[in-house]
């Protein structure tokens, strides 16, 4: 199906299902076959997959239901979830995030609080009460606002660092050329 879905009502994508459409936006969600591109959900959204979903979630609540071994390729943003099958993602969560016994997570958790049952399986990074970085941040690191003088000649990648000298005097710079 490749055409954008709206509804207030429920959608269910099959297992043999694939849909390319730009956005789902529905009250509720079954799914169980492909999704690529956003689903958003303004209601309850369960995911029965085998293998990757490549698009984007958000939701009120993810259901991640046994017998599911899902991929989620993009972060998923939700205002709760519970895993009770096995599920890898980055998860942004505005609430509590509940693995039931049997469920199986690896990834990071953003989140206001985790609930672990006995007999359920996490692996990755735990944040509680913490955002995530900005995007830009993981991808250039932030440049200090004060200029870095330091007492001697340093290699640092992608920076130039300068001696202390009196002015008008010659300094070397990390990449060993000299500036007059």
């Amino acid at each position: 199906f490749g055409r954008s879905i709206q509804t207030q009502g429920e959608v269910t994508i099959t297992s043999k299902g694939d849909v390319t459409s730009a956005r789902v936006a529905c009250a509720t969600g079954w799914i169980e076959g492909k999704v690529r591109n956003a689903i958003v959900c303004t209601g309850d959204l369960h995911v029965r997959v085998q293998g990757k979903l490549v698009g984007a979630v958000d939701t009120e609540k993810l259901i991640v239901e046994k017998k599911a071994e899902v991929e989620f390729t993009r972060p998923v943003q939700a205002r709760s979830v519970e895993i009770n099958g096995k599920a890898s993602a980055i998860l942004h969560c505005d609430g509590c995030v509940t693995i039931n016994k049997g469920g199986i997570f690896d990834g990071t958790i953003y989140a206001k609080s985790v609930n672990f049952d006995r007999g359920s399986f996490f692996t990755g990074e735990l944040h509680i009460g913490e955002k995530p970085a900005e995007q830009t941040d993981l991808i250039e690191p932030a440049k200090p606002k004060v200029p870095l003088v330091l007492e001697e000649d340093v290699e640092l990648p992608a920076q130039r660092v300068q001696k202390t000298a009196p002015k008008g005097a010659p300094v070397r710079t990390a990449a060993g050329r000299r500036r007059l």
